[in-house]
């Protein structure tokens, strides 16, 4: 297998929290870990915190979503949806509120 396909894989396999999330979407937008720790005003440790799934504190989950938001052109509004999704509350939350319909 190439080195392109093995990150790739890699990175797909990043999905099911909220760091591998934001790793995938900084890649996703040509901009490195550093440019982002810089503009939120976190460590690299806090991504790999967040990488081992370590929840950010919400003022933190909000100012990445902005960034990403900002250097992917999409709305924020989404960029914060489709963050939610790496929570488990969001998935419960989702399916207590499919049993209420």
């Amino acid at each position: 297998m190439n080195n392109i396909k093995k990150r790739m894989v890699f990175l797909g396999d990043l999905e099911n929290n909220f760091g591998g999330w934001v790793i995938r979407r900084i890649h996703d937008c040509n901009m490195s870990m550093s440019s982002l720790t810089k503009m939120v005003g976190i460590s690299r440790t806090s991504i790999s915190r967040y990488k081992h799934g370590q929840d950010p504190h919400i003022s933190k989950f909000f100012m990445i979503c902005d960034v990403i938001s900002t250097q992917s052109g999409k709305s924020l509004d989404d960029v914060i949806l489709d963050a939610s999704k790496t929570f488990p509350e969001y998935s419960m939350a989702k399916e207590r509120e499919a049993k209420r319909k």
